[in-house]
């Protein structure tokens, strides 16, 4: 087994561990943290990261519903900055399934694999827009109030360049095949 320091993974994965609901972390973050730590002493970190990242959205969602449905408000602060932390991720998921799209059809020919990622990429270009649109509107509105730029909209300003690119490639693609 290899020894897990204390390191930039389990900072990336602290962070990703805020999005969740306050109560929700009260009960589990220690036990979350443990897995984390435990799971890359096991298995290599990319697959470690993959399955993290695939299951991140939906246990969130179930949450976040969970808090609702128990009359648990958020606090704006912390929805913005969730908002924020989300739309840097799903940017750069969209840069990585692009990239991989585009690595598989050239290198593989257009096969399942190709078509797959493609379509994870068009889930991703959709999903990385409106959740931009909506962190942008809330963490200006939030920085105009308190007179700061807050996290939310810092995470939402990094998170411009992956996105950009992706819409940029696929309007440079349609013009210069006249689509």
């Amino acid at each position: 087994m290899k020894k897990v320091k204390n390191s930039n993974e389990i900072k990336i994965y602290r962070l990703l561990l805020s999005l969740y609901p306050k109560s929700y972390l009260k009960e589990y973050k220690t036990l979350m943290e443990q897995t984390f730590r435990d799971m890359l002493r096991e298995d290599k970190t990319f697959k470690v990261w993959f399955r993290i990242l695939k299951e991140l959205p939906g246990n969130l969602f179930q949450e976040h519903i969970e808090n609702v449905k128990k009359g648990v408000v958020m606090e704006i602060r912390k929805r913005n900055f969730n908002l924020g932390l989300a739309v840097l991720i799903l940017g750069y998921l969209t840069l990585i399934s692009w990239a991989l799209g585009i690595f598989m059809s050239v290198e593989m020919g257009m096969r399942v694999l190709s078509y797959v990622a493609i379509g994870f990429f068009g889930f991703f270009l959709l999903s990385s827009g409106i959740l931009f649109i909506m962190s942008l509107v809330f963490n200006v509105r939030e920085s105009k109030l308190t007179h700061q730029v807050s996290k939310g909209l810092k995470f939402t300003l990094i998170s411009i360049p992956p996105i950009a690119f992706c819409y940029l490639a696929i309007t440079a693609k349609a013009l210069t095949e006249g689509h």
